[in-house]
């Protein structure tokens, strides 16, 4: 019995330094995450806008796929 104890003590002081750790890897990933997705709304606007200044006229097909949640 005390053999596992031991065990479970041990996996106790691993779990104390891992998990810190861990929630630090999976925080920096999902702001990484949100930071790309955000970036790439915002690529895809400023495309979608300069296209739309380059043809010299504004459609009301272009303002509507600006709003398109598809």
């Amino acid at each position: 019995m005390p053999e596992i104890q031991k065990a479970e003590l041990i996996n106790q002081k691993l779990k104390t330094i891992t998990n810190p750790i861990g929630n630090l890897l999976v925080d920096g990933f999902h702001a990484l995450t949100l930071f790309v997705i955000g970036a790439a709304i915002v690529w895809s606007a400023m495309h979608t806008i300069f296209d739309m200044a380059g043809n010299g006229r504004i459609t009301i097909e272009d303002i509507l796929l600006l709003f398109n949640l598809s």
